[in-house]
């Protein structure tokens, strides 16, 4: 050890020290910074001038002071590597076990099941989906898988949005009438809401599209506000103040030709519309 003290050009010694009574930090750093200035004045054999002392709190020191940096960003990297891992593992460990789950069901289920997902969806991939209807499939249950288009940024979501019935609703009814099920409004037979609720009846309307889109009227929150153009184009707005206008806005900008309201609220007032603009 001597013998390595006794050599200038080493450069990586480590010293551990007290403060005395009523030295601060930055006084003891101020001093180590005025030794060091004073041997880049002296000049001895092996100090590189413009070297300075490094004064660092023992609660800051992990394992050496000059590496510490270092291994705290590898560390943070190594942490970060393995959560991944753990997350993939995680995930596709979930995966199985439902899938585990499904091979079971299959082979006890004896309704058929509609099995209805979106694109996009941000929790359950095609794949993972797709995976989870066979190994149902498999055990010799009677199901169908559906996958719709991309619905916003998370299709996920397509069965709680309002907008989501146009897309969903119409796969649900097939589904069900192949199988003898009815699926009707629980208010379709009461006489006040025949009109309102006839979407065959919708006025220029040639198009599924649109006729989905009224289904989405019918369950929005009001205000709410359908509105068809003369080229049979549509537009719709719920849960807003202004929706009359705001469902003729929409329908403007996929129409060639005016557009009217069809109907507000619990009302259809296409006639008065009709009036309004001759």
């Amino acid at each position: 050890m001597v013998e390595v003290l006794d050599r200038r050009s080493v450069h990586n010694f480590f010293v551990k020290a007290r403060l005395a009574p009523g030295v601060t930090r930055v006084t003891a750093a101020h001093a180590a910074s005025q030794v060091a200035s004073s041997l880049t004045l002296a000049r001895p054999e092996g100090w590189v001038p413009g070297q300075q002392f490094s004064l660092v709190p023992t609660s800051d020191v992990q394992v050496v002071p000059g590496v510490d940096p270092l291994l705290r960003a590898a560390t943070w990297l190594l942490i970060t590597v393995v959560g991944l891992v753990l997350l993939l593992a995680c995930t596709n460990l979930a995966s199985f076990l439902v899938a585990r789950v499904l091979d079971r069901l299959g082979r006890q289920v004896k309704v058929p099941v509609l099995f209805h997902y979106a694109e996009n969806d941000q929790f359950f991939n095609p794949k993972t989906t797709r995976l989870w209807f066979e190994r149902f499939s498999a055990g010799g249950a009677r199901a169908e898988y559906v996958l719709q288009p991309a619905f916003g940024t998370d299709g996920h979501y397509l069965f709680g949005s309002t907008l989501g019935v146009r897309y969903w609703l119409p796969t649900v009814e097939r589904f069900l009438g192949q199988h003898g099920v009815q699926f009707a409004r629980l208010d379709a037979d009461e006489p006040d809401r025949r009109m309102l609720l006839a979407v065959d009846r919708l006025p220029n309307v040639k198009t599924d599209a649109c006729r989905n889109l009224y289904r989405a009227f019918l369950e929005a929150p009001g205000p709410r506000a359908y509105a068809v153009s003369d080229d049979g184009r549509c537009g719709f707005a719920g849960g807003v103040e202004n929706a009359r206008d705001a469902a003729v806005r929409q329908c403007g900008t996929v129409a060639k030709g005016n557009c009217m309201v069809y109907a507000v609220d619990d009302s259809v007032i296409w006639k008065e519309s009709v009036a309004g603009q001759q």
